[in-house]
């Protein structure tokens, strides 16, 4: 055996060219997170916003619990949020954060919901059920009269006055007479001015222990309305100033550069001031208010209007006022 069969016998390895695959193939497979979030998780969550943040939860959440626990939990809030106001609904990911697929079905949302107690009745309720019952009010698109709170037509008003004054019986007349002076008298009540007046009235507020006529009863829903009319109005005009207020109390703010103007022109209005006051001072001091100088100067005027200056030809002023204001009345 030569020297180079004993190399080539030395420098050989017999290893397995397959052993990295095999390695390989020993570890198991990750799940995708990102396809399952895509894939399932989204399209199923009842509200779709803010999808970076659902994603990381979602891989967070994933590491903890199985897939289908996850969307069991999904699928039944997505059923509880049916028919529900979606601003209300979380977002995916504070969805996923607080474990929220552990929750319970909300009872509320169960197939069989209770139904809310019957609305008291009170006067306008029963008026208006007589109305439909005689035909003055109807129920539809094509009514003529919609409610208390719906502005008035002539067509509707026509309605009702030629129901009241028809030929008929006298019983039947007199429901719809009836009828239709409750429901011309109520027109623009609001409800709370309608059931506390009958509430009152039920208590005895108008003295006597009939049923109120049309125009009682409106009297009173008048008086009920009247301090809230009184209060929103007040509140109304209150807003009014306070806004006008906030307008005229808004100013620009100081800037260095309007400061330095407004600073120069104050200080050169003090210096015109003690620039006036110091002429004003100068001429007092050069005016002679002794009784010699006076005399001068009332003989110099005397003698540039051509007239000879003379104390002794000068008035004395009269004394008795009286007398002078007789004279000249």
């Amino acid at each position: 055996m030569s020297s180079t069969d004993v190399q080539r016998a030395f420098n050989h390895k017999d290893i397995d060219t397959d052993n990295t695959s095999s390695l390989r193939s020993d570890v198991s497979v990750k799940p995708d997170f990102e396809s399952e979030f895509e894939q399932q998780f989204w399209p199923a969550y009842p509200r779709r916003v803010g999808k970076g943040q659902a994603l990381k939860a979602f891989r967070a959440a994933r590491k903890q619990n199985d897939l289908e626990t996850i969307m069991a939990g999904v699928r039944r809030y997505a059923s509880s949020r049916q028919g529900e106001n979606p601003e209300f609904t979380k977002h995916a990911s504070t969805w996923l954060n607080g474990q929220c697929w552990l929750d319970e079905a909300d009872p509320k949302f169960t197939a069989h919901r209770n139904e809310p107690p019957p609305k008291p009745r009170n006067i306008g309720d029963a008026i208006r059920d007589e109305a439909r019952r005689l035909g003055v009010l109807k129920d539809g698109t094509v009514s003529e009269n919609r409610g208390f709170h719906s502005e008035g037509n002539a067509g509707g008003n026509v309605t009702v006055l030629d129901l009241a004054f028809k030929p008929a019986s006298r019983a039947s007349a007199d429901d719809q007479v009836n009828v239709a002076g409750f429901y011309m008298a109520l027109e623009g009540v609001t409800r709370h001015g309608l059931q506390t007046a009958t509430k009152q009235i039920m208590q005895g507020s108008l003295g006597h222990a009939f049923l109120p006529s049309p125009p009682e009863l409106r009297q009173e829903c008048d008086k009920v309305m009247k301090p809230i009319l009184e209060a929103h109005a007040r509140d109304s005009y209150d807003r009014r100033i306070l806004k006008e207020m906030a307008a005229d109390s808004e100013r620009a703010e100081w800037t260095p550069e309007s400061r330095a103007r407004a600073t120069a022109k104050w200080e050169a209005t003090k210096a015109q001031q003690r620039l006036d006051n110091a002429a004003e001072e100068t001429r007092r001091d050069q005016y002679d208010t002794s009784p010699d100088a006076c005399m001068a100067r009332l003989k110099a005027a005397a003698e540039a209007n051509g007239a000879d200056f003379n104390l002794d030809k000068i008035k004395n002023a009269p004394n008795d006022t009286f007398k002078q204001a007789g004279r000249a009345a």
